[in-house]
């Protein structure tokens, strides 16, 4: 699930692997979840990065620019300078991902992501969609049939709507309840009291760091 308050960059900048840097000149558009609530693990989001629109949530920032014939679109917390990556999609090259120098329209594989795992890279293709044919299981396999280039269909021709028909179910990703009053609470220092807690009950948190690039 996606807390309040979560935030998430999506470029095409291409990733450089010679300097380990993103490409500047194209767009950075930054997705903020301010629904006062949690995203529900599986949920479909879908951002019109012309219009800087989102069905769920708020965006901000400069619209990526996609070229027709092939691009990437890299998906980060934190700032662009020193970026945590953690998905993206390449659709440019006649390899998932190109090493040395870089394009506009095509990446190396961002640092820390494994091709297959948490990214795709596909070959030369102007349009493409994930074909739904896993919709079930848990994160791990949910994301191992997403990242996989034969769950995939597309040509040069087809503009294919989003979002795709049907619906993730995510096992064990159900929305946690929060104590009242603590959900995507500011912390001012390094400590926090909480109150209205049971007797004999396990309670799990989360810290989240905010910085000028969101929060991570």
């Amino acid at each position: 699930y996606l807390a309040d308050g979560t935030a998430i960059s999506f470029t095409d900048n291409a990733w450089q692997d010679t300097n380990s840097t993103l490409r500047t000149g194209e767009g950075i558009l930054l997705w903020s979840n301010n629904t006062a609530g949690a995203v529900s693990a599986g949920s479909m989001i879908v951002l019109d990065v012309a219009a800087k629109t989102s069905s769920v949530g708020v965006c901000s920032g400069t619209s990526p620019n996609l070229a027709a014939d092939g691009d990437q679109i890299l998906a980060f917390q934190g700032l662009s300078a020193s970026p945590f990556f953690i998905a993206a999609l390449n659709m440019d090259g006649s390899t998932p991902w190109l090493s040395g120098a870089q394009t506009a329209n095509s990446s190396a594989l961002p640092a820390g992501l494994t091709n297959g795992v948490n990214c795709l890279g596909l070959l030369e293709i102007d349009n493409a969609i994930y074909d739904m044919s896993t919709t079930s299981g848990t994160k791990a396999e949910l994301l191992a049939a997403i990242h996989t280039s034969a769950n995939w269909t597309g040509d040069n021709a087809t503009a294919y709507p989003m979002p795709p028909s049907g619906a993730f179910a995510v096992a064990g990703g159900a929305t946690p309840a929060y104590v009242p009053g603590y959900s995507n609470r500011t912390v001012s220092g390094t400590s926090q009291s909480v109150t209205g807690l049971t007797t004999g009950a396990t309670y799990s948190f989360r810290a989240r760091a905010v910085s000028p690039g969101g929060t991570g």
